[in-house]
């Protein structure tokens, strides 16, 4: 029986069991094996190439790989993923052609959760449609990968190292891996500063606290990086007295320099200082009440 025979005719029983098993051992070699079988084949016909786990149709004239129509990708109508995040969904290794790996059209419905989601060729875009609004662009960079609206609106990441925040293609804010937060700007929150007695140890009064007062000067300036009048005190003074309210810090946002290192000034620090100083003022001028009473008196 040919392979391309679907019927029988009417004959005796040992030719019609003859064709039959003919039929059944044609299919049963052309099922699997290491090399693609070359005879009784015809367009269509499935093999599973055992050498390279492959799954092949015959064209008519030879045998390639199951493939997709790369001129329409692959359509999935009403297609639904199980829940689990590992099973069930569709996987695509390797790209289909001109597809960059995988697209998937959504329709004008506004309830769509993704409308468009395709593979930009150097990462991953989500595209929504008119009705929902908004895009996301997905950079696969190993140094420094980013996510954004575009290319001046995005995050970006160095690994364990920082996360960078740009708007408008200007870095405005700057997370550390050693905790440090950096902003191009005013920081508008509600904040507390650690000061329990029971997280410290060590615990000394300031000493001689009006003459170290007396060699800071409180400055008004304007600050290079935004024009910007401001006042307060200089690092470099304040370390001179109290060196503990110094801190060292790359300021990289203010100063586009990444490895220098300038003063900072812990501001709460200072208030001991005050603190101090106002109480050597007020024992000052109650000595002086008493004096002046026993002047007075005499």
């Amino acid at each position: 029986m040919a392979t391309h025979d679907y019927s029988i005719a009417n004959q005796s029983f040992p030719a019609t069991r003859s064709d039959l098993n003919n039929a059944l051992t044609a299919i049963k070699s052309s099922n699997s094996a290491a090399t693609a079988p070359t005879t009784s084949l015809v367009a269509g016909q499935l093999f599973y190439d055992t050498a390279n786990t492959t799954l092949k149709v015959y064209s008519g004239s030879s045998f390639s790989a199951v493939g997709i129509d790369t001129s329409a990708a692959l359509a999935l109508t009403n297609a639904t993923a199980a829940t689990s995040s590992t099973t069930g969904a569709l996987k695509v290794t390797g790209g289909i052609s001109t597809q960059n790996n995988l697209h998937v059209g959504g329709t004008t419905n506004s309830t769509d959760v993704i409308n468009c989601l395709k593979s930009s060729g150097t990462g991953l875009a989500v595209t929504s449609n008119a009705t929902v609004g908004g895009t996301l662009a997905v950079t696969t960079s190993t140094t420094t990968p980013s996510v954004g609206l575009d290319s001046t609106d995005y995050i970006s990441w160095t690994n364990n190292t920082k996360t960078d925040f740009y708007i408008n293609g200007n870095n405005k804010f700057r997370m550390e891996a050693d905790g440090d937060f950096h902003a191009d700007g005013d920081v508008v929150a509600y904040s507390t500063t650690i000061s329990d007695e029971r997280l410290k140890t060590g615990i000394t009064p300031v000493t001689d606290a009006l003459t170290k007062v007396s060699q800071l000067n409180g400055v008004e300036f304007t600050r290079k990086n935004n024009g910007q009048r401001s006042a307060g005190v200089i690092a470099q003074e304040v370390e001179k007295v109290l060196p503990q309210a110094i801190r060292e810090k790359k300021l990289p946002l203010q100063t586009g320099e990444e490895d220098t290192l300038y003063k900072t000034v812990e501001y709460d620090a200072l208030h001991s200082l005050y603190i101090e100083a106002i109480k050597e003022l007020k024992d000052m001028v109650e000595k002086q009440a008493i004096q002046i009473k026993e002047l007075q008196g005499a």
